[in-house]
């Protein structure tokens, strides 16, 4: 009996922590580094926003795959 006991104590363990896990839907962080000085590939614009063809292709990335940048 005992061990039945145990058995069921470990599978509530099991699902609890599954459901702990899935619920838990972080997007994943990148952290992308670039040169400035090939515009139109990518520049720093007024105000220090990063511009360019590059950071538009990482954004649409980041979108698709979930991701933060």
């Amino acid at each position: 009996m005992r061990k039945w006991q145990v058995a069921v104590v470990m599978l509530l363990a099991a699902l609890g922590s599954w459901f702990a896990v899935g619920t838990q839907a972080q997007a994943k962080t990148y952290t992308i580094a670039t040169d400035t000085t090939f515009a139109p590939f990518e520049f720093q614009a007024k105000g220090g926003k990063y511009k360019g063809i590059d950071i538009d292709i990482l954004k649409a990335i980041a979108k698709k795959g979930v991701y933060d940048i």
